[in-house]
């Protein structure tokens, strides 16, 4: 089973990039990449079209695509 994250969006009612949002300190992005790692050995990060990886450094088993249609969200 894989997992994907939607990180393209942007985030104009949060006033800043969503996969930049920190709660206690922690980014959530990277919360919920490591909790998703304990459930599968796959995550795929959407991103929009000429979006930089939100992620520093190496995080084995994540893979990165760009979103086909952005704009449009998951539905």
């Amino acid at each position: 089973m894989s997992a994907i994250i939607l990180v393209g969006g942007k985030g104009s009612r949060l006033n800043q990039d969503k996969c930049q949002l920190s709660l206690a300190g922690e980014r959530v992005l990277e919360k919920t990449i490591q909790i998703l790692s304990e459930f599968t050995n796959e995550i795929i990060l959407v991103l929009s079209p000429g979006q930089l990886s939100p992620l520093p450094g190496n995080y084995p088993g994540i893979k990165e695509t760009v979103d086909v249609y952005p704009g449009r969200g998951p539905w």
